[in-house]
């Protein structure tokens, strides 16, 4: 893996997508959260590229995407949309 000032890249010798950023990568214990940020997620487009990340990593882990939209989005794919103000709760 390396690092840079904002993503995580997960190299492909992992099980990953080569070259598929991810904002952040939490983890407590054996339990690994992926997390995609955005200002907004209103148009289709923002919405493509912030789930694509996500959806190209194939494991189980729990994955999401933030926004500070004031609608909420339905899972897709197994991964949840989360307004940033309902993070508290998260963990």
């Amino acid at each position: 893996m390396r690092y840079s000032s904002k993503v995580l890249v997960i190299a492909e010798n992992t099980g990953y997508a080569k070259e598929k950023e991810v904002d952040f990568v939490a983890q407590k214990g054996d339990r690994l959260l992926y997390i995609q940020t955005t200002y907004t997620l209103a148009d289709e487009q923002t919405a493509r590229r912030e789930y694509a990340s996500l959806e190209s990593i194939r494991d189980n882990y729990e994955k999401i995407v933030v926004s500070l939209d004031d609608f909420a989005l339905p899972s897709n794919k197994g991964i949840r949309h989360v307004q940033a103000w309902k993070l508290h709760g998260l963990w």
